[in-house]
């Protein structure tokens, strides 16, 4: 149980890269089209759902190597339980009703088992998942200041657009119009991280 919580988590943690990459990229589209190289945006989504997809083969790998020691000894159980009260019938220590008895306490103990066990999978699985929440969003900020630095001065932190507008059906293709060919533009990108947080 301890490994597909491990399990859990990488791939929580790969499932929101995906969609951390899939939102950033859609709710940014015009950033994408302006600035981003041909194939960058396409590559990044197909690394992102590869790895998700190796990290759910594995998380399915070692739940399905759970699942599978779990019905072999789930059917282990009741052949054992019955077959010992066969042979204590045999040597006279038991009674039909005993042999009967031990059938049904053993398929209910092979059944209540799977169930306990399938339980404690989920609640496993999504520890791992929370542990990925806690991991990415308690994380300590880097960013220090310089010893001795002063508080920055106010400022209006206006920022104006004017005369702009964005259209389709260019020669070129969309985006913005009469804006990067008239006015000088800085452009500040921040890494957002793998979460698009």
């Amino acid at each position: 149980l301890p490994r597909i919580r491990k399990r859990a988590r990488v791939r929580a943690d790969a499932k929101s890269t995906v969609a951390g990459q899939f939102v950033d990229s859609l709710g940014h589209m015009s950033t994408v089209k302006l600035f981003a190289h041909a194939t960058r945006e396409e590559d990044a989504a197909k690394q992102a759902l590869e790895r998700y997809r190796e990290t759910a083969l594995a998380f399915g790998r070692i739940t399905w190597l759970f699942r599978t020691w779990l019905a072999i000894l789930s059917g282990i159980l009741p052949v054992a339980l019955v077959a010992t009260a066969l042979w204590l019938w045999q040597a006279g220590q038991a009674t039909p009703g005993l042999i009967a008895a031990a059938g049904l306490i053993s398929t209910r103990l092979a059944h209540m088992s799977g169930w306990i066990s399938f339980t404690a999978l989920g609640i496993f699985a999504n520890v791992g998942v929370l542990e990925d929440g806690v991991r990415t969003l308690a994380r300590a900020h880097g960013i220090t200041d310089a010893p001795g630095a002063a508080e920055p001065p106010p400022s209006k932190g206006e920022i104006r657009f004017e005369e702009v507008s964005f259209r389709y059906g260019r020669e070129e293709g969309g985006g913005l119009d009469r804006f990067l060919d008239e006015h000088a533009m800085i452009v500040e990108l921040l890494d957002a991280g793998d979460h698009g947080a």
